[in-house]
């Protein structure tokens, strides 16, 4: 069964983990239609999205394996913008690297670069000040690579809530231009709430680039 929902229904994994590439903002890049696979490491869906369809076409789910995992992603999609899922470039996460940062050589020439990450307006400063980032650009045009943020002990970003473990990764790959486009973003959290432990994880998977079409193949 296809279900058809609009791009406004789309958020993050956690709210208060919220980052720049889960919520981006309006790509100066061309758009590109795109396939889309997400999974809690148990379910799976299927989507494809549109961004330049009207707005009740630009998310198409093709199938999920799972009614509640469906279900749940589509109640934690509520709150995006209509240009969510738009922003699929790496170089989003250039905002996250401190000016003062400093490159190290790696054998293959690549750039790499540690630091504390910078918080967006969007993100909780509460839980950036207890991570560190790293991030690999290209040895000939300084394109992203890779992109991951994690802790290094417990923190408490909030009086009821505990992460023992946060662990955000996104991996790209040059899609035009050399500009490298996201392959694959992965969050996973360990930690407890009013006294419950949790788990999360969510993965996506992008694939299927091509330049953006105003009306899907196979739309009414």
């Amino acid at each position: 069964m296809r279900h058809r929902i609009t791009i406004a229904m789309y958020c993050t994994l956690a709210a208060c983990l919220k980052t720049a590439a889960l919520a981006g903002e309006r790509p100066v890049q061309p758009l590109y239609d795109y396939d889309l696979a997400v999974t809690n490491g148990q379910s799976y869906i299927h989507l494809s999205v549109h961004p330049r369809a009207p707005i009740d076409s630009r998310v198409v789910i093709n199938s999920s394996d799972d009614d509640r995992f469906l279900d749940d992603f589509i109640a934690s999609i509520k709150r995006s913008g209509p240009d969510a899922l738009t922003n699929v470039w790496c170089d989003q996460f250039k905002a996250k690297i401190p000016e003062t940062s400093a490159a190290e050589s790696m054998p293959d020439g690549r750039q790499l670069y540690r630091f504390r990450p910078v918080a967006g307006p969007e993100d909780n400063a509460n839980v950036y000040e207890h991570l560190e980032a790293a991030v690999i650009l290209s040895s000939d045009d300084e394109q992203i690579l890779s992109f991951e943020m994690g802790n290094t002990k417990t923190f408490k970003p909030s009086v009821a809530a505990k992460i023992r473990s946060f662990e955000y990764r996104a991996v790209c790959s040059p899609l035009t231009d050399g500009k490298t486009a996201l392959e694959s973003l992965t969050i996973s959290v360990t930690g407890s709430a009013f006294f419950r432990p949790f788990t999360e994880f969510l993965q996506r998977r992008y694939s299927g680039f091509r330049i953006s079409r105003a009306t899907p193949l196979g739309s009414p």
